[in-house]
């Protein structure tokens, strides 16, 4: 019975890297193409926005992170979050993550900066 509750444990955790895996890129794709047609405008220590002919903002908000459009809507993009940094290093953008079964996500995306 011992064997098989490892497997099935084993399952779980590889479907949860699997999904986390499946969200960090869609989050990406999304996060480049509004970082391409924009401009970051609004950053806090949870937040950081883009503005275009709408303002997008991408927030890490209890344990997800979320896309709002215009300051409305919660469209969750990433689940399971426990942490969530982002910083501007010349013209990249920096995102750190740390889903709650401590898998981490970090990339650089490149930025024009005006």
């Amino acid at each position: 019975m011992v064997p098989f509750l490892w497997q099935t444990e084993k399952r779980i955790i590889e479907a949860t890297n699997i999904t986390h895996s499946s969200e960090w890129h869609i989050f990406l794709k999304q996060l480049r193409q509004e970082i391409g047609n924009s401009e970051l405008a609004i950053r806090t220590e949870n937040k950081f926005c883009t503005l275009s002919e709408k303002e997008v903002c991408f927030e890490f908000y209890k344990d997800v992170v979320r896309k709002q459009v215009d300051g409305k809507g919660h469209e969750p993009l990433l689940t399971n979050i426990s942490k969530f940094s982002f910083s501007i290093h010349q013209t990249s953008l920096l995102i750190n993550a740390e889903t709650t079964s401590n898998k981490k996500f970090s990339t650089h995306i490149s930025i024009e900066r005006e």
